[in-house]
Formats: structure tokens, sequence, C-alpha cells
């Protein structure tokens, strides 16, 4: 939707919005101006779509609440959390100075990347001291209160951990974060403390330092990967008295990192001195480019400079003479005796001799550290057999070396991890166990030939397999389990849109078993109200165009499901749904077209063959119907048949969660009149012989 409608669209009491500034999964960011104190704000709107969800407002109202409870002038300050016509908002300070990443993009001096350090540390500490760990600290999350100043304020703390709210936003093992920045222990799902908060700076210090972030990757989960075994990376030379802050902060497990913020505070006073005493002597460097800015002189310093060059040279001038006579003094002066010393330097220096060696650039394979086999060797040694056959060094060319022999080298056997692979994958060894999973080592096989097509097909067949799994979890009513494997299958194959859809219909299933868990402990008048409001939201959600929630308002007016039963009402939010390709939608739209008040046989046979085509089975069963009656569609025994004998599958037909109850009943009725129809069709034409 365009920046400038959706700015429209949304209106807040007291505030006046101007433009969209930015956008997220959950929320929108606006500028607005607050009318009563004319002052700008930067309003926090929640998503309409995720409004009918409590689990997302009431975590969105935390963020809110969380924030305002710190008061510090390294944390952005709220002005007001509410909600307003079921718009959810957070009202808080507008920062006009951008973010840290696009400062990081310009390159920063190092000595105000020390001061930024020093900055959001001292915020952080001062939360952790409130028992809130932030969770997501990156450069977008730091941002500047002015263009000018190095004035830095923390920011989003929308899935910060506070000990005073226990609520369960996260299942056991599920990962929050971004991966990027995200510590060892949020990597592999055993959540985050005060000291995760540490690492992520750690990795924001670096890429200050060096413009990008110590561990990097296409896919999510390989960045994951570099977080929990990836050794923690050098520094540039000139940054090296860094190196021991940078790898207290980076440490794999939470014990080894520096204890806490106040610790790391003292680590970088003694690092600023640090740079202060090297600055002293030598030009201001930039945090990335280690280069001295150039410095114009004066003509005093030119010419100053162009005396001590001549001086340089005469002084040379005059050491040559020197050297000069000395040597001809000693060839014109009387041979002597050669001493004991001078006969031993004259004489030859016996060399060991080393064969010339090929020119092998070594190789750091990264392998994960725990894929287990110990029956397999999935290794060649340069110098065996096997290695000669691929035209490794042999032990004859290093015969003759006085130093002691290298060690062998181990090469990888791709083809034998990828056998590993396939017996993992069949064994649902997917992701776990930590020591002996397929993901692992087909991420493996990747570090060492990147574009080896087996293992890339392995990934996705992964993939594959955690969506199967989703499935099977979502029919057994196990949502949370559903949601977790298929979050894994996304993290292992992002692109993977299949899964985005079973991903959305367990969300939307749970959602729904958790609405009528909430209205079966409602008394009457409370069930009443709930309705109401439930319709209200879609209304909202609905105008701003999304899809489930004109489909749920149209089951409403459908229904009279708390709003007057209104048939062409219902018809009209079903057609908007379903333009927008709401598969439920168009099977309901069609079933209105042929039993509702809006009768139009030729579109129901349009939409009807339309859903068949995406694999719809609920619409199978119609299809073979209007085949059978010739409503809509020519009558064509043969067809009628095959479908409906697709849309029983031989069994129980298969009926949509939701639809609308009247015209299902409609259809089912005429359903069965027209099997006896097509019995006797059968009895009299045999039509399939």
């Amino acid at each position: 939707m365009n920046s400038e409608l959706a700015a429209n669209l949304v209106q807040i009491s007291g505030y006046r919005i101007l433009r969209e500034v930015g956008r997220g999964g959950i929320a929108t960011v606006y500028l607005a101006v607050q009318q009563s104190l004319q002052r700008e704000v930067a309003l926090k709107v929640m998503s309409p779509a995720l409004t009918t969800d409590p689990n997302f407002t009431d975590r969105f109202m935390r963020e809110g609440r969380t924030i305002a409870q710190l008061n510090h002038p390294g944390i952005v300050t709220i002005y007001d959390i509410a909600v307003d016509d079921f718009n959810h908002y957070i009202a808080m300070e507008y920062l006009k100075g951008g973010s840290l990443k696009q400062r990081i993009k310009n390159g920063i001096p190092l000595g105000q990347a020390m001061d930024i350090l020093h900055q959001v540390t001292s915020a952080l500490e001062y939360a952790h001291e409130k028992g809130i760990v932030h969770r997501d600290v990156k450069p977008e999350n730091i941002m500047f209160r002015d263009a000018e100043s190095g004035e830095a304020v923390l920011t989003d703390f929308g899935i910060a951990k506070s000990n005073a709210h226990q609520t369960q936003l996260t299942s056991a093992g599920m990962i929050v974060g971004t991966p990027r920045y995200m510590s060892p222990e949020q990597a592999d799902g055993r959540g985050a403390n005060a000291q995760s908060d540490l690492y992520a700076l750690g990795v924001v210090l670096y890429e200050m330092i060096t413009g990008r972030a110590p561990f990097g990757g296409k896919e999510s989960l390989a960045v994951l990967y570099s977080h929990i075994n990836d050794p923690i990376p050098k520094l540039p030379d000139q940054h090296s008295f860094l190196q021991p802050l940078l790898e207290d902060m980076l440490a794999k497990e939470p014990e080894n990192r520096i204890p806490n913020c106040t610790a790391l505070l003292e680590r970088i006073k003694d690092s600023q001195k640090k740079l202060r005493r090297i600055t002293r002597s030598a030009p201001l460097i930039s945090a990335q480019s280690g280069r001295a800015p150039p410095k114009t002189s004066s003509p005093i310093k030119r010419g100053m400079n162009t005396l001590l060059l001549y001086l340089i040279w005469g002084g040379i001038a005059l050491a040559s003479i020197v050297v000069i006579s000395t040597v001809i003094w000693g060839l014109i002066s009387p041979s002597q005796e050669a001493g004991p010393e001078l006969v031993q330097q004259n004489q030859p220096v016996a060399r060991s001799v080393r064969p010339d060696l090929p020119d092998v650039e070594t190789s750091i394979i990264v392998t994960p550290e725990k894929v287990d086999t110990p029956d397999i060797d999935i290794s060649v040694t340069v110098g065996s057999p096997e290695a000669d056959r691929r035209g490794g060094d042999t032990d004859e060319t290093l015969q003759n070396t006085a130093e002691p022999e290298p060690k062998p080298i181990k090469v990888i056997n791709v083809e034998v991890l990828l056998e590993l692979a396939e017996k993992q994958l069949n064994n649902d060894q997917l992701s776990t166990p930590a020591d002996n999973n397929a993901y692992d080592t087909y991420r493996a096989i990747l570090k060492i030939e990147p574009e080896n097509a087996k293992a890339k097909r392995g990934l996705r067949r992964v993939a594959d397999r955690y969506a199967e799994i989703a499935r099977e979890q979502s029919a057994a009513g196990k949502y949370e389990q559903a949601a977790s494997s298929a979050q894994n299958g996304l993290l292992m194959w992002p692109e993977h849109n299949y899964l985005r859809q079973v991903l959305a219909e367990i969300e939307t299933k749970a959602a729904r078993v958790r609405e009528i868990e909430r209205q079966s402990s409602l008394d009457n008048d409370e069930l009443v109200a709930a309705a109401r409001t439930t319709i209200d939201k879609h209304r909202y959600a609905a105008k701003y165009g999304y899809a489930d929630a004109q489909f749920e308002l149209a089951l409403a007016y459908a229904n009279g499901d708390g709003v007057a039963r209104d048939m062409p009402e219902a018809m009209a939010w079903l057609r908007k749904a379903a333009e927008q390709g709401h598969a439920d939608a168009q099977y309901s739209l069609a079933l209105g077209l042929l039993f509702g008040p809006q009768a139009n046989a030729h579109e129901a046979a349009n939409w009807i063959q339309a859903l068949t085509e995406k694999e719809y089975k609920p619409a199978y069963r119609v299809l073979g119907w209007m085949y059978t009656t010739g409503t809509g569609l020519g009558k064509n025994v043969k067809e009628a048949v095959v479908w409906s004998a697709k849309g029983t599958n031989f069994g129980a037909p298969r009926i949509p969660d939701k639809v609308i109850a009247a015209w299902q009943a409609s259809f089912e009725r005429v359903y069965q009149e027209s099997l006896e129809v097509r019995d006797q069709k059968l009895a009299q034409d045999h039509p399939l012989k």
C-alpha cells in the first residue's frame, strides 16, 4: 500500500500524521505532530491485521510500558501509550539524527565509535538494573537525537524480556532476535540474558570498526551456525589493541564474557585511554579506513621541511665519502695472515637441502564440530594412494628434505558427507541432535563446495520435511509445536512459499482455538459484547484491505454472528476477499452465487473451476454436482462421476472449517438428489464403458 495513502487512512485522536518513516512486521512508524503540545513525535501504530490476536496486542502494549519505566538519556522517551478506534499506538520521542547503521556506511572515527559504545553500554546497564534484557541490540536500533551530535539513543524494545512480566511469548527452543547480532545461546534456543546484550554489542563494535558484521551468510541459519561455531575474527592491525576487549565480549559461552555492563564500562574507559595515547603520537584515524586524513602545511613548515631535506642529503654524502675512503685504504694496505675467525668465515656453509614444494594455499574448512561419524572415514590423507590418484604430493617428492615432514593435510570427502546427510534426513535427524543432523552436514558441504547442487537440494528437502511435520502436528491440534516446526523449516529455506502458507494456516487455527476458549468462559451478556467488539475489529482491519478480516466479516453478516443478518452485505465482503485470492472466500462466494440472493450460476462455475485448478478439494464435489445437473455448465455424466469421486476421496467429504451454513446445507441437499440422478444414468447409459 502507498505510504502516503496509509498515512491518510490512519487517524488517531490528538495527532496529525505527516508521513510514514518506517515499517516492520508488527507496526508502522509515522512522523506525526502531537497537537496539544505542537511537537513532532514518532507514532508507532500496530498493524490492523494483528489487532484481533491478543498475544500481539499484549506484546505491543507491553513494549511501550517497558520503555516508559526507563528514565535514561540513552533510552528513547515515551510520551503516550493508548488505543484509539482499535489503533494500538505508542507515541515516542522523534529522533532526527538517523540510525547507527547509516553512520557505519559513511565511516565512523574510532574515537566516536568508542564513545557510542560507552553510551549504549550505559543505557543497557540502566535497563539491566531494572530487570530488562533488550534481546535485539543492533545498529538499526541505535539512533541519534540529531544529525550533528553524537548523542546515541537505544530504541525498539519490542522483544525485550522483563523479569517483572513472565508471560511466555516464545516456546522452548525457539529463537528470538536478529540473526546477525544474536548470541550463541540465543541461536541454539537456550534463551537470552543480560550477557546476550553484551555479545550483540560486541558485534556492533566490530561492525563500527570494520564496516561489516563478524559473521555473515546468505541464510539466517548459516549466520546462526557461524555465531555458535566460527572463531572470533581478528581486527585490522591498527586496531589490534581492541582485540582483547572484542574477544571478551564475543566469547561463545556467557560465563566467559565480561560479566556485566559495569565491568564493560571500565574496559571501555581503559581502551579509550589507550586510544588517546596512540593518537597523541599519530594522526586521528578512521575506525573503518585506518588511514590518516590529509593535512595541509603552512609555507613556514614547507620551508623548514626543505631545509631538513638538504641536511639529510648532506649527511648521506659525507657518510659515503668516509665509507669509500675506508674501502680504498683496505685495498692498498699490506695483506695480513688470516686468523682462525677469518678462515672460518670464508669456508662454505653446509645448508639443508629443501626441495621445491608446490604452492598450496592452506584452506580453513569449517565443518560441524559435532557431526558424529564414528564408522565413516570422511577424509583422505595427502600422500596416500587415494591422494596420488587425485594429483597430490607423493612421499618421494619429500624424501630429501632436511626439515621434519609436515603433518598430513586432511581433505574432506564430500561424497561420504552427502551419504551421511541422506541417512540423517531419512531418519528425521533434521536439525537435531546437535551432534548428528542433516542440516549441519549439508551446511558443512556448502562450506567446502558453495555451489554443490546436491547439498542445496538437501537443504530444501529438510525444509520440505519440516512442512510435512508441521501439517501433521497441526492436524493433531498441537499448534505451538507445529508453528515451531514451520519456523525451523523457514530458517533453513527462507524462500519456501509453501511453508509460509502452512505457518499462516497454523497461526489462523491457533487464533481460532484461543478465541473459542476465551468465549466459552464468558456468560451471555459478555459473549454478546465480545462478539460486537470482534466485529468492530474485523470491520476496521477489512477497511485496510486484509482478506482474512473481510472473510470473517462476511461470515458474521451471513450467520448473524454479532451483527444483524445481511446476505447482500455478506456477498459484498466475500467478493472483496475472493478477488484477493482467499480460497475459503471464493468457495463461499460460489455457493452464494448458486444458493444466495444474487444467483449467477455461470460466475459460480468460473470460481469453482479456478479452485479445482488450485487443488482446493471442497470444490471438487460442487463441480461434480454442476456437471451432473448442468448448473452453470453443460451436463457431462463422466465428468460428474470423476469429480464427485475426487471430492469424496472415496470416503467422508471435506468441508472447509468455516463456511456459510445455510448455503452449505442447500448444496448438501441438492447434491444428494444429484447422486440418485447420476446412479440412474449409470445404470442406463454405461457412460464409462
